[in-house]
């Protein structure tokens, strides 16, 4: 008979440690080739724009919080202060990915 906590795991988890026969269970890490070929596989930021993005928009919040004030400009630069503060972070613009451009060079994998 398996314990509470086997019993409440997901079934794929479940079957995998109710194979295990011994009181301990192993868990392997997973290879990370593979995650980081996938990560920036969807990168169409290069790094200056990063950095630039990320400066454009700490200064952006900066601006809206403390410079601004309570008027339309002030909220303005709070709300889309975000926006290249998060694509330079992730190193992914949605509007590149819609127009179809990018500035990082593209490597060849053929």
């Amino acid at each position: 008979m398996s314990s509470p906590i086997v019993q409440n795991l997901p079934g794929f988890i479940r079957r995998r440690v109710l194979q295990h026969n011994g009181s301990t269970f192993e868990v392997q890490p997973r290879p990370t080739e593979g995650i980081k070929a996938l990560a920036t596989e969807f990168r169409n930021e290069a790094n200056w724009d990063r950095v630039l993005r990320i400066l454009l928009g700490a200064a952006m919040l900066f601006l809206g919080w403390f410079a601004m004030g309570e008027g339309i400009f002030g909220a303005a630069f709070r709300i889309f202060g975000f926006v290249p503060l998060v694509t330079g972070l992730l190193g992914w613009c949605p509007f590149y990915t819609l127009f179809g451009i990018g500035t990082k060079k593209q490597t060849r994998t053929d």
